[in-house]
């Protein structure tokens, strides 16, 4: 649940959305998020002190020394150490390199131009205090990730008339998730 909320703040707040319409307060929110008590919030376990109080959001965070800095028994994960291993991580293009347009225009289907969709439905889970069908429903992807390179292939060798219809395609099931969403949300 939160983790979709916060793809929707943190794009549109890149997007320049947030501060178009709120100015200071979405400085002041990114401010806080990166300070140590917003970080804490992402590494801490829920109901410990300075931690979130109701839910895990299992994040890592931004400031490497601040785990350091606060008892294991208060961290959601206190063995992981995403900058020592970071130390051991080999860039693979070849992996993940054929997919990069995919990714690209498939962020642009399900959650740029459906973005009132998908905000209606964050913010029925919202009101509702978090909802797992409805949270599967907005995670669902147009095809699994089993396909993804049969996709891509097609994406990339498709006409542009094609290439359109596919991509109205995956934004027409996107919006069709996040009403279904809302609707379960309604139940």
């Amino acid at each position: 649940f939160w983790t979709a909320h916060l793809k929707v703040t943190f794009g549109m707040m890149a997007s320049g959305q947030c501060h178009r319409l709120h100015g200071k307060t979405a400085e002041h929110f990114l401010d806080y998020l990166l300070s140590p008590e917003g970080q804490k919030l992402w590494i801490m376990k829920p109901g410990t002190p300075g931690g979130p109080e109701r839910y895990a959001l299992l994040r890592t965070c931004v400031n490497s020394k601040l785990p350091g800095t606060i008892p294991a028994e208060y961290l959601n994960k206190p063995d992981y150490d995403p900058y020592q291993l970071a130390g051991t991580f080999r860039y693979q293009g070849g992996w993940t390199g054929r997919y990069f347009t995919l990714i690209r225009i498939l962020i642009k289907c399900i959650a740029l131009d459906p973005i009132d969709d998908l905000r209606a439905a964050r913010a029925a889970m919202i009101e509702k205090g978090g909802n797992d069908a409805a949270m599967a429903l907005i995670a669902e992807m147009p095809f699994p990730y089993t396909e993804a390179a049969v996709q891509a292939k097609k994406l990339s060798s498709a006409s542009p008339a094609e290439a359109a219809k596919l991509r109205r395609e995956w934004t027409e099931f996107a919006v069709d998730r996040y009403r279904k969403a809302v609707r379960e949300c309604a139940k």
